[in-house]
C-alpha cells in the first residue's frame, strides 16, 4: 500500500486515492494545509494499484520538447484577460466548438482552486490565468476517464504532476486525451491562501468575490495581486509589496514535494507545455509590448496537432530550447530555499498567519513602496533602450 513516510515523495495529485476500488485512501489535510493519501489498513487489500499509480514513484515520459514558439492571441481583450498569451483560451474555445471537454483548474465562488469539467464557451473564461496555489483535484479523474470510455475528447490542463498522475491513473493511453502542462514554480497551501484571503476580507468588511494573482491593469512582466469585494473595495498590490506573493516568490509557501519535483525537465509530461516568454526583449524586442506573451513547448504529435488548429489564430514565432530555458529556469532546475520554506512552516503552524506574515515578510512604508516603484521605472527604461530582457 501506498505509505508515505518523507512529504518529499507526495505531490497530492489524488491518483492513489482515486484509483483504489475499495475506497481505502483518503486524502488528509496536514497541519500545513496540503493533502496526503491516509490508507484505511482494515480496508485495504494490497492489491498495489496506488503504487502502480503514483507519479512521483514512476516519473518517466515519452515527450521531449520538439519546437519553441512565442505567441499572443490576436484579441486584444482575451489576451489581457489571461496570464500570458491567451493561448490557453484559444486551445479550450477549439475543444469546446468541436464537441470536446476541457478540464482545468479555476477560483470558485470561494476563491477555492478547484479542477473543474467544462463543455461550453462561457465556461472556459473561468479558467483563464494563473493560480498560485493547489489546486484540487479529488474526484476528477474518475469522471475524466468516464469520459473518455464515453468517445469524448478531452483536454486537460494542470501541473505536470497532476497531469502524470492522470495518465498513470488511466493506466493506459487513450488517443482522446489531450494534455497541457503549466510551467510551474511550486503550490502553496490552499488552506494557507484561505486564512490570507480572510485576513483581507476582514480588512476590507466584506466577502472577496474575485482574485486575480497576475493582474494585467498597470503591466505584464511585474507581477500585480488584485482582489474585489462584494462591497465594491479593491485590493492591488505589486507582488513585492503583497506578503502572500513574497512567500511564494521566495520559495517559502510551496509544497514539499516542489523542491525535489522530478518534472522540471525538458521531457515533459503534457502533449504541449505552456508559459511566460520570460526575456522576450532580449532576442525579440519589437514583441516585448508588456502585455503578456505566452512560451509553447510542442512535446509530442498531439501538440503538434493542437498547435495546427490555433496557428492562423495567433501572432506567432519560432524560438529555442535555450531562450526557453533563459527565461524559465524551473523548466531543469527545481526551486531553492527548503530550509526557508520549513522555518516559515513551523511559525504559521506554531504561531497563525499573522505573525508568520510578521516574522518571514518584508513590510514596506508608503515612501519605500514609492521609492522602489521609482527606481524600477528607471531601470525598465534603461533595459528598454538597450533591448535587454526583463
Amino acid at each position: 500500500m501506498i505509505n508515505i513516510t518523507d512529504k518529499n515523495q507526495c505531490c497530492g495529485c489524488t491518483a492513489c486515492a482515486s484509483i483504489c476500488g475499495h475506497n481505502s485512501i483518503t486524502m488528509i489535510e496536514d497541519a500545513e494545509g496540503f493533502k496526503f493519501p491516509k490508507v484505511d489498513t482494515f480496508t485495504c487489500v494490497n492489491c498495489g494499484l496506488c503504487e502502480k499509480v503514483c507519479p512521483m514513484l514512476h516519473p518517466e515520459s515519452e515527450r521531449s520538447v520538439k519546437r519553441v514558439i512565442g505567441a499572443k492571441h490576436q484579441n486584444a481583450v482575451v489576451r489581457k484577460a489571461s496570464s500570458s498569451g491567451g493561448v490557453f483560451s484559444l486551445l479550450a474555445e477549439i475543444f469546446i466548438i468541436e464537441g470536446g471537454v476541457v478540464v482545468g483548474c479555476e477560483m470558485d465562488k470561494n476563491l477555492q482552486a478547484v479542477h473543474i469539467i467544462c463543455e461550453t464557451l462561457e465556461d472556459i473564461i473561468r479558467l483563464r490565468s494563473s493560480k498560485y496555489v493547489q489546486s484540487n483535484v479529488e474526484g476528477v479523474f474518475p469522471q475524466i476517464r468516464k469520459l473518455l470510455l464515453d468517445g469524448r475528447k478531452v483536454l486537460f490542463s494542470g501541473t505536470p504532476c497532476q497531469v502524470a498522475g492522470l495518465q498513470r491513473f488511466l493506466i493506459k493511453p487513450f488517443d482522446n486525451l489531450y494534455s497541457v502542462d503549466v510551467l510551474c514554480h511550486g503550490v502553496p497551501s490552499p488552506k494557507l491562501f484561505k486564512e490570507y484571503k480572510e485576513m483581507l476580507e476582514q480588512q476590507y468588511g466584506s466577502h472577496a468575490r474575485f482574485i486575480s494573482f497576475r493582474s494585467k491593469k498597470k503591466e505584464w512582466k511585474r507581477l500585480y495581486i488584485n482582489l474585489h469585494f462584494d462591497n465594491g473595495k479593491e485590493y492591488f498590490k505589486n507582488a513585492t509589496f503583497d506578503p502572500y506573493m513574497q512567500l511564494f516568490l521566495g520559495n517559502k509557501s510551496q509544497r514539499n514535494a516542489c523542491f525535489h519535483c522530478p518534472f522540471t525537465t525538458t521531457n515533459r509530461q503534457g502533449d504541449l507545455s505552456l508559459g511566460d516568454f520570460w526575456g522576450i526583449g532580449r532576442d525579440f524586442p519589437d514583441l516585448d509590448d508588456d502585455k503578456g506573451i505566452s512560451m509553447i513547448l510542442i512535446n509530442s504529435d498531439k501538440g503538434k496537432e493542437m498547435y495546427s488548429k490555433i496557428m492562423r489564430q495567433i501572432i506567432s514565432f519560432e524560438s529555442n530550447l535555450d531562450q526557453a530555458i533563459y527565461g524559465n529556469k524551473v523548466l531543469v532546475e527545481n526551486i531553492l530555499g527548503e530550509m526557508q520554506r520549513n522555518r516559515y512552516y513551523a511559525t504559521y503552524v506554531a504561531e497563525g498567519l499573522q505573525v508568520s506574515f510578521n516574522k518571514h515578510t518584508q513590510h514596506y512604508s508608503f515612501w519605500r513602496e514609492y521609492y522602489i516603484r521609482l527606481m524600477r521605472w528607471g531601470l525598465d527604461f534603461i533595459r528598454y533602450m538597450r533591448h535587454t530582457s526583463y
